[in-house]
């Protein structure tokens, strides 16, 4: 991977954790140190973080502009 990206996954929090937009809950997560901490209770969507150092989930606000990964069952 060149550079950094960032992409909102389809994944939001659902109260007590966090859930896909088919309503599976998210278990087993790989989240950014400090993460997930929902700064300003405002952090409800999440995102792929990927970089030169790996990648992880981070959660953001779902009104922030984001790139989209979606799926489409053939």
């Amino acid at each position: 991977m060149i550079g950094n990206s960032r992409t909102w996954i389809g994944l939001t929090r659902n109260g007590s954790g966090f859930a896909w937009i088919d309503g599976t809950v998210g278990e087993n997560l790989f989240w950014y140190r400090g993460e997930p901490n929902n700064e300003n209770d405002n952090e409800k969507c999440v995102e792929w973080m990927g970089g030169s150092w790996g990648h992880a989930l981070n959660d953001m606000p779902c009104s922030a502009s984001q790139t989209a990964l979606c799926e489409k069952k053939l």
